[in-house]
């Protein structure tokens, strides 16, 4: 289903991240708030959603 919509959305002139999060390491949410104080939007656990944060702040989803 991922590659449909991927290769669908493309060949409308989209450009499309796919990510594989069941091979990433990346934790649950603590409910810490981190993310809307002293983080700008970014969590406190530092795993491998660090790296998906350029993506999604990127991202033109309008």
């Amino acid at each position: 289903m991922i590659k449909t919509f991927k290769t669908e959305a493309e060949s409308a002139g989209h450009t499309v991240n796919t990510v594989d999060v069941c091979r990433k390491n990346i934790h649950a949410c603590l409910a810490c708030e981190y993310c809307h104080g002293k983080g700008d939007g970014e969590c406190s656990q530092k795993d491998d959603m660090s790296e998906k944060y350029v993506l999604l702040r990127d991202a033109d989803t309008e």
